[in-house]
């Protein structure tokens, strides 16, 4: 995952991070080497963002992977499955009605 950061109401420097995967258990929190973020449930996800200095108000961009998304979806199945599959159903719903649209160049 990447977030950006972007002052709010004057933007003089935006400030890109990568988000390092974090791992949590009894023992407390493992920073991970770079890669995708994990869930640690269906609405929980621990990461590091390192070297940050900031004072103010911001506006936060996060661009997940393909990969955190399934992995989010992953762990929505396990912790709510009648949920998840309501939305994975509505999702494929959208996703046929996009693919038979033609194609505008």
């Amino acid at each position: 995952m990447k977030i950006k950061l972007r002052g709010w109401g004057r933007e003089v420097t935006q400030h890109e991070h990568s988000v390092r995967p974090v791992r949590h258990d009894a023992k407390g929190y493992e920073a991970l080497k770079p890669g995708p973020i994990m869930w640690h449930n269906s609405f929980e996800a621990y990461g590091k963002v390192e070297k940050v200095a900031l004072s103010g108000s911001f506006l936060m961009e996060f661009r997940f992977e393909a990969t955190e998304l399934e992995n989010w979806l992953m762990a929505h199945v396990k912790e709510n499955p009648s949920d998840a599959l309501r939305l994975i159903g509505k999702a494929q719903a959208e996703a046929m009605i996009a693919l038979a649209q033609p194609e505008t160049k």
